[in-house]
């Protein structure tokens, strides 16, 4: 095993008067901030303070509603995806400058990617939109009642793959969708390893390759998230089974 001796772990559950509750995603912005989607909202975190007031300017303020999901574009913007109906709020060099899909989309953005010819999308309780050209596009993904969204990938063969509450869906090219995992019930995250190929969450292992019904059978686990680092090992975020390191 690797040597933990050189790790130094801080834990926070909040701080500076603010109760982060659950945090959803991470990123870091060219500035170096550490940019939070928590209950408590979107939180900037400077290293020293976290801070939910006045982090971003302009005449749109940020909502009072659970943030979900976050995204940094390949331009340096951060697209913001929230809870209670409130939509995806577009942030360029620390000001709103545009909020979508604001009430007109119930429950959360759970998703928000980039493919190569920087379209964004958002995946959400109710299903998939694209931005192109200046408006947001709906797109059906599956025939199925239940429409949630949770995980969007674009492969490096330009493939879209959707994790969905019914199952993995692949796109290839200008075709529709088709299911890659049918009747395996929620995918919660896809992530890709250096050889192309895709994995997934799995909801009695903890994760599968793609397109496969073989899982994990050492323990249980539920997935909810994955990662490939650079030395290949797979990273597993479980449903309270704790962080599973897979080499």
């Amino acid at each position: 095993p690797p040597d933990l001796s050189d790790f130094r772990i801080t834990y926070w559950v909040g701080g500076d008067g603010i109760a982060l509750g659950n945090v959803r995603a991470m990123v870091q912005d060219q500035d170096g901030y550490l940019w939070l989607a928590a209950n408590v909202g979107l939180v900037r975190f400077d290293g020293l303070r976290f801070a939910v007031m006045d982090i971003t300017s302009g005449a749109k303020p940020l909502p009072v509603a659970p943030c979900r999901a976050l995204y940094l574009a390949r331009d340096g913007s951060l697209w913001v995806g929230y809870g209670n109906g409130q939509g995806l709020y577009h942030i360029v060099h620390g000001e709103v400058r545009d909020v979508y899909r604001q009430n007109q989309i119930d429950g959360s953005i759970n998703a928000i990617a980039e493919d190569s010819d920087g379209t964004v999308g958002g995946g959400h309780d109710q299903g998939l939109h694209r931005f192109r050209g200046g408006a947001w596009e709906s797109i059906r993904v599956s025939s199925g009642k239940d429409q949630r969204v949770f995980d969007i990938h674009e492969d490096r063969t330009h493939n879209l793959w959707v994790a969905t509450a019914t199952g993995l869906y692949r796109r290839t090219g200008a075709s529709g969708f088709e299911a890659v995992s049918p009747g395996e019930g929620i995918v919660r995250a896809i992530s890709e390893d250096a050889n192309g190929q895709a994995w997934v969450t799995d909801e009695l292992g903890g994760f599968r390759r793609a397109g496969t019904s073989d899982r994990n059978h050492l323990f249980d686990g539920s997935g909810v998230s994955l990662f490939h680092d650079r030395e290949g090992n797979l990273w597993v975020a479980t449903n309270g089974q704790g962080l599973w390191q897979v080499q």
